[in-house]
């Protein structure tokens, strides 16, 4: 327990294993619920000490007229500490980030690869997460990427041509009317898009009947 509050920045321990550990400054501030709290010089905090409007992390419905103080601080590790009692932003927060604790004006949390997927799998887009700095928004795009990789298009599979020539000419025709999407030549098999399904196929029926005739 004592390590926890000490990774959270609650307590100070000046050794690993010593007896005597002390309440930081952060730990004074929740406990007196006032959100009057300075930092300084932590390579790891971004927004810090920034005035941003109530409800400003979405944009709509919010007072324009109130004013609050909050800090977001992101570590290297990817832990993300809020100082905020707004549950707006902490259900905003909780899109991304895998929240672990909340305190009385402090939430904290770990942005994972499976918290930003299912933001993802959300609807939300690595462009609408808020500003963070450039190592994490790459990787947040990277993980996003993944997704990405497979794109689902119907369509209609055209197969058992029964000589290589009309094969070649429907793969003509539906890339010269930019319906093809995929096609395996060696098995004479195509993909064709589902908007375009009723070209290809008038175009191979009048193959057919050539052939008849």
């Amino acid at each position: 327990m004592l390590e926890d509050l000490r990774d959270f920045g609650i307590v100070y321990q000046r050794k690993k294993g010593s007896r005597r550990y002390y309440p930081t400054r952060l730990a004074t501030t929740l406990t007196s619920g006032t959100t009057a709290l300075t930092v300084s010089g932590s390579d790891s905090s971004i927004g810090a000490g920034s005035k941003r409007r109530r409800g400003s992390v979405v944009g709509p419905g919010a007072d324009d007229q109130e004013n609050e103080t909050g800090f977001v601080i992101l570590e290297t590790n990817y832990r993300l500490y809020a100082y905020t009692d707004s549950p707006l932003q902490i259900a905003v927060l909780n899109l991304f980030v895998h929240l672990k604790a909340r305190f009385v004006n402090m939430v904290s949390g770990v942005i994972t690869r499976d918290s930003v997927r299912k933001a993802l799998t959300n609807g939300i887009t690595a462009d609408q997460i808020p500003l963070l700095p450039l190592t994490v928004v790459d990787q947040i795009r990277l993980w996003e990427m993944e997704r990405n990789r497979l794109k689902h298009v119907q369509g209609s599979l055209y197969e058992g041509f029964a000589m290589q020539a009309d094969f070649d000419a429907t793969q003509k025709y539906a890339a010269d009317i930019g319906a093809l999407v995929w096609h395996n030549k060696k098995a004479r098999m195509l993909f064709v898009t589902a908007a375009d399904k009723d070209k290809v196929s008038a175009y191979v029926k009048k193959l057919l009947a050539r052939l008849k005739s």
